[in-house]
C-alpha cells in the first residue's frame, strides 16, 4: 500500500484534541448537596447510569476516531501496488461480431465489456489521463486522452457492436506503437473465449466465463459454383462450425433471390452437428439459375447466441466464356490451345468470325481490324502496326528476360523468367506502354501492354514455332491468361467475400472509364484503379465494367465459437478498490456516514 498523498497523514494528529476533549468531558464534577442523606439517596440510584454513560461516550470517541481517521487516508489517496501506476491508460474495446453474443443473463458481451471499462474509467484519480478506442477489422478512436471522466463515459456509450471479426494485425501493431516508449498502459476489453496473439505488455481483461454462454452454430465457408458434372446444375459446398455442448439438428435452407429481392425456396438440407466435430457439406442443387442466391442455418431448439454467422449471400455466376479468334499462319496450335480451356466451366470459346470476338490471337499477321477493335493477343510481331512505335528490327542475339511485374495477371501460375524468348526482334512500346517483362541489358520489350482507341492488346516478343513455345504447358496458360484479362475478366476478384476483407480492385479498366463503379450494400461508390476497399457490410458486391458479383459475409470461425481463454495478463474486470471506486472515495463515504451515525445516537447529549 502506498499513498499518493502521504502529508494528509499528518491530519491524524486530530486524534490527540480530540481525546483530551473526551477527557475533559468525562471528567467528574464536585456537586454540593444540603444534607448526607440526600447523597446516600441518589447515589445507588445513579451508578448504573453513571457506568452507561461512561460506555457511550466511550463509544463515542471510537466513533470520532474512526472518522478522522477514515478522512485522514482517503485524503492521503491510498493505492495498492498495482495502482502506485500512473501512466496514461490506453482502453481497447473488442467490438468485433463475436462480442454481440447473448450471455445466460441475457445481456451481450459488450455490454459486461463496456461496465468493465467503466469501473477503470471511474477510478481515474490524480489527474491520471484515459483514453478510448474500440477495434473490430480497424481500429477506431472514441476518445482523445483527458482526466475528464465523464467524457469517457459518454464515449464508452457510443461503441456499439460491429458485425467485422478481429484483426489480430491491426490490435498487434497499435499496442506495439503504443508500448514502445513504456510510458503508458494498454488494457484490451475482450471476450473470454477468445485467444487472440497478443503482443508482450498488453494486458488482457476477459467477460463472459465460458459457463454462462449459450451455444452457437455458424457458417464459416460457402459456395455455390457451376458444377463439373452436370449440365445446368451447380455444386453446393457448405462448412458449419458449433460449439454445443451436445448434439445438435438443424438445417440448412438454400433460396434464390430475385431481382426485386424476394426469395424463393429451393433446397432444404437436414442436418445433424455432433459434438466438437464441424460439418461439412458437397452438394449438387439440379437446373440452379444463375444469379444471386442465399444460404441460411436454421437450428431447430430455437435461436443460437449469434445471428451474424447464420447466413450467407451467394452468387452463381452464368458461363460467359471469351470469344477467341485465331488469324495469322499456322493456327492450328493456337486453336487447341484455346480449346484446352473451352471445357473448364466455359472460360474460352474459338469462334471464326473475328467480329465477333473478345480477344484476337494474332501469330505474325495482323488482320485488318474494326474501330474500335477487340483486344488482341499477339505474338511474333512483324510489319508496321500502331501496337509498336516502329517496324520491328533485328532479332536479339541472346534474349535474357527480366520481369518487371512478375505479379501481373498476365503471368499468374508461369514462370517467363525460364521461357526461351528466341525469335525476340527489336522493338520499342508505344507510349504509356506497361512492359511486364524486358531484355537484361538494354529496352527491348519482351511482354508488354498497350491501349489504343479504347482496344487493349498484348504483345509477346517471341517466335512460338522457333522457340518451341507452342509445345510448352506454359502456352496455353499464357493464352488463357492473356484473354481473360485482355476480356476484363480479372480472375483477382473472389467469388466470396468475407467481412473485413480488403477488396483490391483489378488495375485494369475496361473501356475507357478512369475508375470502377462498385457496387456495394450501402450503395454505389467510384474508385481508382488498384484501389483498396474495406468489406464492411454483409450483402452483395459487384463491379459491373467487369461483369463481376459476389457475396459477403462473417465467415470467421473465431467469431462464431468458443476456441479457448484469454490467458495473456488476464486482470479482474474491476480495478482495486471496490466495485471500480478508488479507495479514497470510499474511505470518504465511510467517514460522512459514521459521523452521521454519531449525530443520530447522541445528538441530544449534552456534554458531562
Amino acid at each position: 500500500m502506498t499513498f499518493l498523498s502521504p502529508a494528509f497523514l499528518w491530519s491524524l494528529a486530530l486524534l490527540l484534541p480530540l481525546a483530551a476533549l473526551f477527557l475533559i468531558r468525562v471528567k467528574p464534577r464536585a456537586r454540593p448537596t444540603t444534607a448526607y442523606f440526600l447523597w446516600e439517596r441518589l447515589k445507588p440510584e445513579n451508578r448504573p447510569s453513571h457506568l452507561l454513560r461512561r460506555l457511550r461516550d466511550l463509544f463515542s470517541l471510537l466513533l470520532l476516531a474512526a472518522a478522522v481517521t477514515a478522512a485522514a487516508l482517503g485524503l492521503a489517496d491510498p493505492r495498492g501496488e498495482d495502482e502506485a501506476d500512473t501512466r496514461p491508460l490506453l482502453l481497447v474495446i473488442d467490438q468485433s461480431a463475436s462480442m454481440q453474443r447473448r450471455l445466460a443473463d441475457g445481456r451481450t458481451l459488450l455490454d459486461h465489456a463496456s461496465e468493465a471499462a467503466a469501473g477503470w474509467i471511474r477510478a481515474l484519480r490524480g489527474g491520471r489521463q484515459a483514453a478510448l478506442m474500440s477495434v473490430d477489422s480497424d481500429l477506431h478512436q472514441q476518445a482523445r486522452l483527458t482526466a475528464h471522466p465523464p467524457e469517457l463515459l459518454r464515449a464508452l456509450d457510443q461503441v456499439q457492436p460491429g458485425g467485422l471479426p478481429l484483426d489480430e494485425a491491426v490490435l498487434a501493431e497499435f499496442a506495439e506503437t503504443a508500448l514502445a516508449s513504456e510510458e503508458s498502459r494498454v488494457l484490451f476489453f475482450t471476450d473470454a473465449a477468445k485467444n487472440p496473439s497478443l503482443p508482450e505488455g498488453l494486458e488482457c481483461i476477459a467477460v463472459g466465463p465460458a459457463g454462462e454462454r449459450p451455444g452457437n452454430a455458424g457458417l464459416v465457408a460457402a459456395d455455390l459454383a457451376p458444377s463439373l458434372t452436370l449440365n445446368g446444375a451447380a455444386t453446393l459446398l457448405a462448412r458449419l462450425v458449433h460449439d454445443f455442448p451436445q448434439a445438435v439438428t438443424g438445417r440448412l435452407e438454400l433460396s434464390r433471390r430475385d431481382e426485386a429481392g424476394g426469395e424463393s425456396l429451393i433446397r432444404v438440407l437436414p442436418l445433424r452437428l455432433e459434438p466438437g466435430q464441424p460439418r461439412r457439406l458437397v452438394e449438387e442443387v439440379p437446373e440452379a439459375e444463375p444469379g444471386r442466391w442465399v444460404l441460411r442455418w436454421r437450428p431447430d431448439a430455437g435461436a443460437d447466441a449469434l445471428a451474424l454467422d447464420d447466413a450467407v449471400d451467394l452468387v452463381l455466376p452464368a458461363p460467359r466464356p471469351v470469344r477467341v479468334a485465331v488469324t495469322g499462319v499456322e493456327p492450328f496450335f493456337a486453336q487447341q490451345a484455346v480449346r484446352a480451356f473451352a471445357s473448364e466451366r466455359g472460360t474460352l470459346q474459338v469462334v471464326t468470325d473475328a467480329a465477333q470476338a473478345d480477344v484476337i490471337l494474332s501469330i505474325g499477321e495482323l488482320a485488318a481490324e474494326p474501330a474500335p477493335g477487340p483486344a488482341r493477343l499477339i505474338f511474333r510481331p512483324e510489319g508496321d502496326s500502331p501496337w509498336w512505335a516502329e517496324a520491328p528490327g533485328a532479332e536479339l542475339d541472346t534474349p535474357l528476360p527480366l520481369l518487371l511485374e512478375p505479379e501481373h495477371p498476365l503471368l499468374r501460375f508461369l514462370d517467363a523468367a525460364s521461357w526461351d524468348f528466341r525469335g525476340a526482334r527489336h522493338l520499342r512500346p508505344p507510349a504509356g506502354s506497361l512492359v511486364l517483362a524486358r531484355q537484361e541489358g538494354d529496352e527491348t520489350p519482351l511482354i508488354y501492354l498497350a491501349r489504343r482507341d479504347g482496344s487493349r492488346v498484348a504483345v509477346v516478343n517471341l517466335d512460338p514455332v522457333a522457340s518451341g513455345f507452342y509445345l510448352s504447358p506454359a502456352f496455353p496458360v499464357l493464352v488463357r491468361n492473356a484473354a481473360l484479362a485482355l476480356a476484363g475478366r480479372d480472375e483477382t476478384l473472389p467469388p466470396q467475400l468475407r467481412l473485413g476483407q480488403r477488396l483490391v480492385l483489378p488495375t485494369e479498366i475496361p473501356g475507357e472509364a478512369d475508375r470502377w463503379t462498385l457496387e456495394t450494400p450501402a450503395g454505389a461508390v467510384k474508385a481508382r484503379a488498384g484501389a483498396v476497399v474495406r468489406v464492411h457490410d454483409a450483402g452483395f458486391y459487384a463491379l459491373p465494367e467487369a461483369d463481376w458479383t459476389a457475396g459477403a459475409a462473417l465467415l470467421a470461425a473465431g467469431e462464431s465459437i468458443s476456441v479457448g481463454a484469454a490467458e495473456k495478463g488476464a486482470l479482474s474486470p474491476q480495478p482495486a478498490g471496490l466495485g471500480g471506486r478508488p479507495w479514497a472515495w470510499w474511505l470518504g463515504l465511510l467517514a460522512v456516514g459514521v459521523i452521521t451515525l454519531e449525530s443520530m445516537l447522541y445528538h441530544r447529549r449534552r456534554v458531562g
